[in-house]
């Protein structure tokens, strides 16, 4: 498979984020809008809603492909503490407004330009890697750079074939952070993540799932179909089973860190003698499906 073909590099890059959100409540569900102010982009901003136990954080950078601003960054890691929070919430997913994920950063909050981009950025992967409950990245059109990154720290990474991965950092002359290499090393394996720094080049959909760096690929014109339908399977599972997984595969996965451990050990007991263990015992004896309440 050949590597998909570069357009309007420009547009974006790794790492920078933001803060202040309004919420207004529909019949659709609780939703925060958050205005980006940095550099008069005005329409920079993140979209929060949350329905039925399904959560989504949308950016929304329509002028720049969803380039993440540093204030769009920061509004997402305490929308996400907020939601963190809200423990009616079983699964969040994140996706970009319109045909894109995310160009990646605004490179008018890099490091040659000052502004507080990585630090931004650290608060916003912070958020992401503290939410204790499933993370779907839902893919279609560019993710690159900072895009990628978030990507990378969901639990599940759901594409279009139109989709277009990257991590230009070497082309910009900085250096990708070192969570975020540890994370695409995870999906990808060393070989592949060299590849991928290493060159700067871009993959499609399709060598994305090839590679690991993608988990479902979906048809063309299903992508929300595919992630709804992966969502709501997650959302009728019994919300401690859920997180107790989640928490295990962090201590597996990163065993010098005893917290994580000690986390899983803690919600696996919890889900020895909870409510939802006593109703699936139950509903498998009745033959009917089982109705988790979270306890």
């Amino acid at each position: 498979m050949t590597a998909a073909p570069r357009s309007g590099d420009r547009a974006g890059e790794p790492g920078a984020p933001g803060g202040a959100a309004g919420r207004r409540d529909g019949p659709a569900g609780r939703q925060d809008g958050a205005a980006g102010r940095q550099d008069g982009a005005e329409e920079a901003r993140i979209q929060v809603d949350v329905s039925g136990g399904l959560a989504r954080l949308v950016f929304a950078n329509p002028r720049r492909r969803n380039a993440l601003t540093s204030r769009m960054m920061l509004d997402a890691a305490a929308a996400l503490d907020r939601l963190a929070a809200d423990l009616d919430v079983r699964v969040l997913i994140v996706s970009g407004h319109g045909a894109t994920f995310s160009a990646g950063a605004d490179l008018r909050g890099m490091p040659g330009g000052g502004g507080d981009a990585p630090d931004a950025a650290a608060e916003l992967f912070r958020g992401l890697d503290g939410f204790d409950r499933p993370v779907i990245a839902m893919i279609r059109g560019h993710c690159l750079g900072a895009g990628a990154a978030v990507a990378l720290h969901a639990d599940v990474r759901i594409a279009a074939p139109d989709s277009v991965f990257g991590i230009p950092a070497a082309r910009v002359g900085i250096g990708y952070p070192m969570p975020e290499v540890k994370a695409l090393v995870a999906a990808v394996g060393p070989s592949a993540a060299a590849d991928l720094l290493y060159t700067a080049r871009r993959v499609d959909g399709a060598e994305a799932h090839r590679m690991g760096l993608v988990t479902r690929l979906a048809a063309d014109g299903d992508l929300d179909a595919v992630t709804a339908s992966v969502a709501e399977s997650i959302a009728a599972n019994a919300p401690l089973s859920v997180r107790a997984a989640k928490a295990a595969i962090a201590a597996v996965t990163s065993p010098d860190r005893p917290a994580h451990r000690c986390r899983a050990e803690r919600l696996l007991d919890l889900c020895a003698g909870s409510a939802d263990a006593k109703e699936g015992a139950r509903a498998i004896l009745e033959k009917r499906p089982p109705v988790f309440v979270g306890r």
